[in-house]
């Protein structure tokens, strides 16, 4: 599904609108008149268009299907914005200085006032951001508070308080930029800042410069065949469930997978193999799958799993379709980002310690660009040791050789597909060999650079593994009681491809009983 916003209107050239889109509204929904800005997922949906002579159109284009959206008529007879910014020890940036003779005894104070002067004209009617202490971002990037961030570790909580006391109502306003004025020093000897970011609005209200001809929103669908699928239990929850997994599938199927449609909006690799092969349980039609595997292999992102799942899709795309296209085009692609190259002629394993992680020569400029991810955020990695010899990319290489050996065979080259098969079972056994702690029997994180297993175990080190069939059953016991006394199960529901190489490895290993 795409859509977004059309409007058609005439106004003076130049005269600007600015277009927020977002998910929720601040306070009630029932009577809020304010969208929540940015999302809480930090997101930051916003542009400004500019009227041209006559009558202007303007539309979005792609994926801006949001629940609200705020048309605002932002010029300099209406609103604008002034960005106004100092540290301790500059000049200020966007706005008067106040220098003073003797910095070390008078410290330096910001005026802010409206873009067209002092006067009773405009007075400043909302303070987007404020913060003293060390906040992100920077007065040159255009647009209302866009481009600054609170620092957490150094901001002074009053600052929103202090600045809207000084400010509002007036066409300008000066602050001291000191602990004094705020109250604290929010970060003892480090060197601090004033940022200001204010709207201003006419004193009287602006003459009518918009008329407008038309708004509406637009939206198109991907085709979803209800005939292909069905599901029907007598538990009522389980219904419910498949049916959220369902609608979920069939709004936001773009034109390709991607992250989310109002998160990254990013076609992942890792999102789109979960995505591609949730679509073809249900539906019959595999060109969207082949079609947004394809972007993704021709578009490759940043992490080396990642990288590695580019065999992972051109093998599933054969299952569902019995045709090789995608292996006959990315075949060296996808051998080249398995990581074959680096692996260890001694340990039998993929070491990046004198290796650089190979990109196949698509998306990042640099090989060096790559790196492993293991699980994402980084805090969900349950501490995870990551090295050059990492125990989760070694069990998506072996995984990955394997499925290659197969379309090899299919496609009739059956030197090459007994290659990579030794290579899998070489380095299989080096895994179970190298990369298992003999005290616990499951996997650490990795092998250090004396061939001996690391001395960390997260859970995602023996997931993994399990999930592509590698832990052999001998030690299925061990593994279920690492994740029962850790706790670990209930993130399966937590993060999105953690969740589906847990649900793999419980159907592997049989180990339904989570308790």
């Amino acid at each position: 599904m795409m859509g977004g916003l059309s409007l058609t209107l005439k106004a003076i050239p130049g005269t600007q609108f600015q277009v927020t889109l977002s998910e929720e509204l601040v306070g009630d929904p029932r009577t809020s008149r304010e969208l929540l800005y940015p999302m809480r997922t930090g997101n930051k949906y916003r542009s400004v268009w500019t009227a041209g002579a006559g009558v202007s159109v303007f539309e979005h284009h792609e994926y801006m299907v949001f629940r609200d959206v705020e048309v605002k008529l932002y010029d300099g007879y209406n609103s604008t914005a002034t960005c106004s910014e100092v540290s301790e020890t500059e000049a200020p940036r966007g706005a008067h200085p106040h220098p003073h003779p003797h910095p070390e005894t008078s410290p330096p104070s910001l005026s802010v006032h409206c873009p067209n002067g002092p006067g009773p004209s405009a007075t400043i009617t909302k303070v987007v951001f404020s913060s003293y202490g060390t906040p992100a971002g920077s007065c040159l990037v255009p647009g209302p508070g866009d481009d600054f961030k609170i620092d957490p570790n150094c901001h002074a909580n009053s600052s929103q308080k202090v600045v809207e006391a000084a400010c509002l109502g007036k066409s300008e306003c000066t602050l001291e930029v000191s602990n004094r004025m705020f109250g604290e020093d929010p970060c003892h000897l480090t060197t601090k800042r004033l940022a200001v970011d204010v709207e201003c609005s006419p004193a009287h209200p602006a003459p009518s410069l918009v008329t407008l001809v038309s708004l509406s929103a637009w939206v198109v669908k991907y085709p979803y065949f209800e005939q292909d699928s069905a599901f029907d239990t007598s538990n009522p929850m389980l219904n419910k469930v498949w049916a959220l997994c369902e609608n979920t599938l069939r709004v936001t199927s773009l034109d390709t997978a991607t992250d989310s449609n109002t998160r990254e909006r990013l076609p992942y690799e890792a999102d789109g193999i979960i995505t591609g092969n949730s679509r073809l349980a249900l539906q019959r039609e595999y060109t969207w799958p082949r079609h947004s595997w394809t972007h993704n292999l021709w578009n490759p992102t940043w992490p080396t799993e990642w990288r590695q799942t580019a065999t992972l899709l051109g093998h599933t795309d054969y299952k569902h379709t019995g045709s090789l296209e995608l292996f006959e085009t990315f075949g060296q692609v996808m051998e080249d980002q398995s990581q074959i190259k680096c692996v260890n002629s001694t340990t039998k394993l993929v070491d990046f310690s004198k290796c650089a992680r190979q990109t196949g020569g698509l998306g990042a400029g640099s090989e060096a660009q790559l790196r492993d991810i293991v699980d994402w955020p980084s805090n969900s990695r349950d501490g995870y040791v990551l090295g050059p010899t990492n125990t989760v990319v070694n069990a998506y290489f072996i995984h990955n050789v394997r499925q290659l050996s197969q379309l090899f065979s299919i496609s009739g080259d059956h030197a090459k597909a007994a290659e990579l098969s030794a290579q899998a079972n070489q380095s299989e056994t080096a895994l179970n060999m190298l990369a298992v702690d003999p005290s616990s029997t499951l996997y650490a994180d990795g092998v250090d650079v004396h061939g001996r297993p690391v001395n960390h175990t997260a859970w995602h080190a023996s997931v993994f593994p399990a999930a592509f069939g590698l832990l052999p059953p001998s030690r299925w016991e061990a593994a279920l009681r690492f994740s029962n006394l850790n706790a670990w199960p209930g993130l399966c529901t937590v993060r999105t491809t953690f969740c589906r190489h847990c649900t793999l490895s419980i159907q592997i290993t049989g180990s339904w009983d989570w308790r």
